[in-house]
């Protein structure tokens, strides 16, 4: 019956239906084919697409690092130079101001400004019985102890008296006022307040510095 069949069937029709079979299989062959081809790369494409911005990402954080790296060495160096000018201008500042406390001390009014540095260290202790040192020229010089006192007494409220130790201070002017039971001490030399004037100036130029090249 199948001899039969392809016998007496059209010959052109067995052909045409073969090769319309042919045509269909191989479009469809062809359409899977560009699909896993399109899928693959797509998937090339992203991966590709992911390592680049990797890379990108990864040298643009090197570059951000780098740039931060050299605006800090930037500033720090800044620093340190502003540091060691201002450590300079200071040092020359004291300088000009020791020459003129030096100028002071020989002046007719050095008396006066020794009587107050004594009075402003004796009641900073809280007056009593206290002993004041001076320098070997400051000892020669006609000091009001008494009316120290009184004045001391006046702001502590505590009965004062002041005498003048044997002892001499090595300075350039100035006194320290001690408690004649040596527990309460004030250094109120021309060379420890000049000291504390530098420490200010350097605390103050330090805010200055800082608040200037903050990071």
């Amino acid at each position: 019956m199948g001899g039969g069949w392809l016998s007496t069937s059209d010959p052109s029709r067995i052909v045409e239906k073969i090769l319309n079979d042919a045509r269909s299989e191989a479009e469809r062959i062809v359409s899977h084919a560009k699909a896993e081809a399109e899928a693959r790369r797509m998937e090339v494409r992203k991966r590709a697409d992911t390592e680049v911005e990797a890379a990108v990402t990864k040298f643009r954080r090197v570059k951000e690092e780098e740039a931060r790296r050299v605006v800090v060495e930037a500033k720090v160096k800044a620093k340190e130079r502003w540091l060691k000018e201002r450590e300079e201008l200071i040092n020359q500042a004291m300088e000009k101001v020791k020459e003129k406390l030096a100028e002071v001390t020989k002046s007719s009014s050095y008396v006066k400004i020794l009587e107050s540095l004594i009075e402003e260290a004796a009641v900073a202790i809280g007056g009593g019985d206290l002993i004041v040192e001076v320098n070997e020229r400051d000892s020669k010089l006609n000091l009001d102890l008494e009316g120290i006192a009184k004045a001391v007494s006046s702001k502590t409220g505590v009965n004062t008296k002041i005498e003048l130790s044997k002892a001499r201070l090595r300075c350039m002017g100035g006194a320290v006022v001690s408690s004649k039971d040596g527990r309460f001490s004030y250094d109120n030399t021309l060379e420890s307040r000049l000291e504390r004037l530098s420490s200010t100036m350097r605390l103050t130029a330090a805010r200055i510095l800082f608040e200037g090249l903050s990071y």
